[in-house]
């Protein structure tokens, strides 16, 4: 009875470390954009106020990438995991990586617009942070399912 209170507490905090550690390695990834959009000369100043919009335009594709709908394969993978008691790393890193990786092309169903060079873009950057979550995940809670 102690180990399942024991494992009802450790698997959301596990979750939720493992979410932060997944945004990390997507914002450090993203840095990128950041940086190609604000490398514009400052000699047209026209020039660098459109980088700069067409920046914030990005965030907010971003911005709907990292709904709450990225979550949900993230969880079933869990659940799927504590219930089969699945303790391989391998389960968890390319299972959250391929979790990630579904969410642009996810979004691109569900959206009205064409965003899909986007997905191509930022596709690498979503499997990356999955594996890194997936792992962070799998030391906590995952290889003591």
């Amino acid at each position: 009875m102690l180990h399942l209170i024991g494992r009802i507490i450790l698997i959301p905090i596990a979750f939720i470390l493992a979410f932060f550690a997944s945004a990390a390695v997507f914002m450090v990834l993203g840095y990128e954009y950041i940086a190609e959009a604000t490398a514009i000369s400052t000699d047209d100043p026209e020039a660098l106020i459109e980088g700069w919009w067409n920046l914030a335009g990005e965030a907010r594709t971003m911005a709907a990438y990292l709904t709450g709908t990225t979550i949900l394969p993230a969880v079933l993978l869990v659940i799927v995991g504590e219930a089969a008691s699945i303790r391989s790393s391998i389960y968890y890193v390319v299972g959250a990586g391929l979790a990630l990786a579904a969410m642009p092309f996810l979004y691109d169903l569900s959206s009205t617009s064409d965003i899909s060079d986007t997905a191509r873009d930022v596709l690498p950057m979503f499997a990356t942070a999955g594996f890194a979550g997936g792992f962070v995940y799998w030391l906590i809670a995952g290889r003591l399912a």
